[in-house]
Formats: structure tokens, sequence, C-alpha cells
């Protein structure tokens, strides 16, 4: 099994890519940050593990479509926005029996990956997976190991299990789901919670549940979520959903987001993937969305002075 990992120098596309060689598979990084590809190829990726194990790896790593081969599996782990450019250039390694697997934040990727490639070639996922870049070529993972994924508008089938089976070998807990959309839309709900409460006050995830403010606003945007997927016929449990993510900040210990992580480091977030896609759907079913469009004003705000900077 070839596998090619977009954005492959990332914290997400880093940690698979590392876990996956480890394990003896074919897997090449593609990134366009050629710095960190230079030092990856000088160097080796610097993986430090769960255990605080740091490991050197002599990984396949390019920033050239040409360098590439052929690929069985391409897994998306860049930001949204590039989603689309990044597929465009290894479009000459995408076969027709390639299988794409969004594992990326949000909703609204599937949209764009089936403006490339056909819809039977697309899979989707989610990891509860998180890591860390500590430096250039340099990648921790700090988070869990549960994983779902599944064919996109389609039964799963043999190749769907296959890469089920490797997740499950490199030591992930993937589980193949007929109802992958309802597993992505459960994160989202995370995601739109915990991203913008950590990111805009700058603060650890545990610190989250201590701010009385912090825990009315998070409930606030999960109630418009809850009734946004009710529209689009997937049923989240408003109750066991705050229960769900409280329970999880309050144990994630120094835990840093994403989204903090984009602002420390003065990138441009997902926001439009995240509470924006909220907002998108909540305009196509008339379901109003004002603290997730307040979310998506501020963090928009706060990421385009520093990238005009």
């Amino acid at each position: 099994m070839q596998i090619i990992i977009l954005g492959g120098t990332g914290a997400m596309g880093g940690l698979y890519g590392a876990r996956l060689f480890m394990s003896g598979y074919d897997v090449t990084l593609y990134d366009v940050n050629q710095a960190a590809v230079d030092t990856v190829r000088a160097n080796g990726l610097l993986f430090t593990d769960k255990q605080a194990n740091t490991h050197t790896l002599a990984v396949s790593v390019t920033s050239q479509v040409s360098e590439l081969p052929p690929a069985d599996v391409v897994v998306v782990f860049v930001k949204g926005m590039y989603t689309r450019a990044a597929l465009e250039a290894v479009k000459p390694v995408i076969g027709p029996h390639t299988r794409v697997l969004t594992l990326q934040n949000g909703w609204g990727h599937s949209d764009v990956i089936r403006q490339v490639v056909a819809e039977d070639q697309m899979a989707l996922g989610v990891t509860y997976a998180s890591g860390v870049v500590v430096g250039t070529g340099h990648i921790k993972q700090v988070g869990g190991d549960d994983m779902f994924i599944g064919n996109f508008n389609r039964p799963n089938d043999q190749v769907i299990n296959d890469l089920a089976a490797a997740f499950r070998k490199i030591g992930f807990n993937p589980v193949v789901s007929d109802n992958v959309i309802y597993e992505v839309w459960k994160k989202l709900s995370l995601n739109v919670c915990t991203l913008p409460s950590t990111a805009i006050p700058r603060i650890t995830a545990d610190q989250v549940p201590t701010h009385e403010g912090l825990v009315e606003l998070m409930q606030n945007i999960l109630q418009e979520i809850v009734a946004v997927a009710a529209k689009n016929g997937i049923s989240l449990d408003y109750d066991e959903r705050i229960n769900y993510i409280l329970n999880l900040l309050r144990n994630a210990k120094g835990g840093r987001s994403s989204m903090l992580q984009d602002f420390e480091a003065r990138r441009a977030t997902e926001i439009d993937f995240i509470n924006g896609a909220v907002v998108r759907e909540g305009a196509k079913h008339g379901v109003p969305t004002p603290y997730n469009h307040a979310m998506q004003c501020l963090i928009r705000s706060i990421q385009e002075g520093y990238l005009r900077g």
C-alpha cells in the first residue's frame, strides 16, 4: 500500500506519517513547506511518541510532485483552505483506484475534494489523536488514538477495511463506520466549542471550564450546532455532548488547541471549516447561528491582524 500524506511535515501529517513508517508502510510525506522538507531530508523526521521517546526517521519527503510515487491512498491533512490546491498538485499520482481519505477537522472538505476526484474515491474520517510541532521537522503526539473512517455516501468496502487494519497495526483504534458523517459532526461539535474558546483568550484547554463565561459561551455554541445538525438529519445529544466536552477539557492538562497553536505561530486558522461551517449550514436551513458567527468574525479579525503584519 503506497500512502502519500498531504501536509506531511505538519503536526497531524507528521504524526500519522511517522507511525505508518515505523510500522513498515510505504509512506511519502508531501508538503510545500520547503524549510521543513529540507530539514527532514537532512536530519530525518523527529517524532516524539506519547511515552516521550524521540525517534529519528528516514521517511521519504518531498515538495516536488515529480518525486511522488503512484498512490494507493492519499491522506489529506492540509488546512481546509489549501485542500483543493494540494489535491490538484498531486493529481498526476492519483489513479482511478486511489482512495482519498480526509482526516481534517471541520465540515465542508468533501465538497472541495469531489471537485478534484470522483465521489467513489472519497473516504471520510475523524481522528482524536493530536500532535504539536515542537520545531521544524519535529513532531510530538499528545493526544489519543481513537478514530473513525468510512466511505463517503456509499457502503464501506475492502479498501476501508484494509485501511482500518493498517491504522490498527500502527496502534490506533479505528472503527469502520457506516455513518461516518455522524462521527464527523460529533467531532465538529467539539471543535466549534473548544477551539475559539481556547484561542481567543489564549488559554490551555483545562483552564476553559474554570471560566463561567466561557462555559456559557460553549453551551450556546453547542445549542446552535445541535439545531443545525438536526436539519441535516443528524441527531446530536446536547447533554451527552456538553458533558463529554467539559470532561475532556478538564482532563487535558496543559493542552494547547490547534487554533491556539495557529495563533501562536501566526498562521491562518481553519475557522471557516469549523464555526463557519455551522454558519453556512444554518443559513441553508434558516437556523440562526449568532454565537458561531461571532466566533467566526472574532477569529478572522485576530488572524487578519497578524497576517496583514
